[in-house]
């Protein structure tokens, strides 16, 4: 079995044990209710360097074994919108208006199989 990468074509076993640890942080905190987890959780709870770990998550993302979910947050209810390109967000939750200031990458184990 291959995972599907058109840039690498390595064994789905070489593929788990090369980001092994990054997917035991996936399913450690799934098994804590999270189930998408921002950057700097990744660094904080890996021991995997900054930029390897940008790397490890770009590798994921094109194998499909991550997704990736970009959200604004209202500031008046803290709410996570999905983030749309536009000034200004409408809160689906207090329906206020709000101007967009940041934008936080949420990223979702969705695949460990490779298919």
């Amino acid at each position: 079995m291959y995972v599907k990468n058109s840039l690498m074509g390595i064994s789905y076993h070489d593929f788990i044990k090369k980001h092994k640890e990054i997917i035991d942080t996936f399913v450690s905190a799934n098994r804590k209710g999270l189930v998408e987890l921002t950057l700097p959780y990744l660094l904080k709870n890996t021991h995997i360097p900054q930029l390897k770990l940008y790397n490890e998550i770009h590798e994921l993302l094109e194998s499909n074994t991550l997704e990736l979910r970009e959200v604004s947050v209202c500031p008046y209810c803290l709410n996570e919108d999905k983030f749309n390109e536009n000034a200004h967000t409408k809160c689906s939750r207090c329906k206020k208006i709000y101007t967009t200031n940041k934008v936080i990458e949420k990223f979702k184990l969705v695949n460990i199989k490779g298919e």
